[in-house]
């Protein structure tokens, strides 16, 4: 139709149909995908997949998804229900589908029990059903499994499955919250876009704890609508919620009202008509450095404990690690937060692409060279950036930058 009239095709995309593991949808859809003059992805994860499947050449822009902003006056005025009571003691809130990479039944068993210690009188209300007709659903009975974790950790007393709920009652859920718990988990075949319901729960001052896992970073601010936590880390994810229970961090109810105002649908109107005015800029052909990122920080994590073993890095001494072409931040944030390893970490990039910021140092740089002092590392890291940096002459400087920041007795790992 486009070709008939001389438009321009463009698409949006939200991640899964992406990397959906269906043969025929693969062999039918992604061909047609991949000739869109443009796309549109939800998240900055999105985009990375989208241009991996050579989605319109990848030709690519990213525009986050819109939400209604809410203010104070707008919340229902009906008392809440005794289960909504915070006086009870303080309630934590998860809304959304019940599928396996939601992360729900992993959450009570390893982080609740950490929350309920410290406050017994804690609950969480599960606002969301069963997802019968989802794509990737996973185990064939969600609510089973979740009961099943809910009975394994003797947290049934900390509980409340509330079901779906209509926008009026949602909100009064989220006026009663003092957090919104996103524990979302890396599944192989299914990806989480990019975290609508963070957004919704910013705009009711309602801060998010998170794993950061595919689109989600896009949709939580750090310390300003909430944390991200390392996927997994379920220790850091309690003392998270924790912090927030006891008040310490009030900021964050203003921040994610503030956070949420960049996702206004008046915001996100002007958005696309810009990127459907402009063409996409793909990968540039003009010699200026690019970043390249891989935003799963699920498979960062994977990637630095395979560096850690393969370097045989273990607990001893005090070590400076550089990683060169840091991207997302996963691998310096694994190593700098390390709870063996006493490691001070160091990470350039020429883009700030970063997803999650603790545990290291970042510096931006313009070219191959490094802004460091001879042989100042114990350990220097190169993973598949040396494909990117340039001609023949440009990666030989890269090897000559890394080998001059490295201590006689280093170690490197270069992919």
């Amino acid at each position: 139709a486009a070709r008939a009239c001389g438009a321009r095709t463009a698409v949006y995309v939200h991640g899964l149909h992406i990397i959906v593991d269906h043969r025929v949808y693969r062999w039918l859809w992604l061909p047609v995908l991949r000739r869109f003059d443009g796309a549109i992805a939800n998240s900055a994860n999105t985009a990375d997949l989208a241009r991996r499947a050579g989605v319109a050449g990848g030709r690519i822009s990213v525009v986050h998804p819109g939400t209604s902003l809410v203010s104070m006056h707008e919340m229902p005025d009906r008392e809440p229900a005794s289960v909504l009571d915070a006086e009870q003691g303080p309630i934590l809130l998860s809304v959304g589908r019940l599928t396996e990479r939601k992360g729900l039944p992993q959450f009570i068993t390893h982080a609740l029990p950490r929350i309920v210690a410290e406050y017994p009188s804690a609950r969480l209300l599960i606002v969301g059903d069963d997802a019968p007709n989802a794509l990737r659903k996973g185990a064939p009975d969600q609510v089973g499994v979740l009961l099943a974790a809910i009975e394994s950790a003797g947290m049934q007393t900390h509980v409340v499955r509330l079901g779906p709920c209509s926008d009026d009652e949602l909100a009064k859920v989220y006026q009663c919250a003092a957090a919104h718990v996103f524990p979302v988990r890396h599944v192989p075949g299914d990806v989480e876009g990019f975290g609508m319901v963070a957004i919704e729960a910013a705009a009711h001052g309602v801060p998010t704890v998170a794993f950061a896992v595919g689109g989600v970073p896009d949709a939580v601010s750090d310390c300003v609508s909430g944390y991200l936590v390392s996927p997994g880390d379920y220790a850091t994810f309690a003392s998270r919620i924790n912090h927030i229970l006891a008040g310490s961090d009030d900021a964050l109810k203003a921040g994610s009202r503030h956070f949420a105002r960049e996702f206004a649908w008046e915001k996100f109107g002007e958005r696309i008509r810009a990127a459907l005015a402009v063409p996409p800029v793909s990968d540039p052909g003009d010699g200026v450095r690019q970043g390249h990122a891989v935003l799963d920080l699920g498979s960062r994590a994977a990637k630095a404990k395979k560096i850690e073993v393969l370097l045989g890095l273990a607990p001893g001494s005090r070590l400076r690690l550089l990683e060169v072409g840091t991207g997302s931040g996963g691998i310096a944030h694994y190593f700098g937060t390390h709870p063996v390893l006493d490691i001070e970490v160091e990470a350039v990039d020429v883009q700030d692409a970063r997803q999650i910021f603790d545990g290291y140092r970042f510096t931006r740089v313009e070219s191959v060279e490094l802004p460091f002092p001879d042989g100042h590392f114990d350990v220097v890291v190169s993973n598949h950036v040396i494909e990117h940096v340039g001609d023949a002459a440009a990666q030989v400087a890269h090897l000559d930058e890394l080998r001059r920041v490295m201590a006689a007795g280093g170690v490197g790992y270069l992919a």
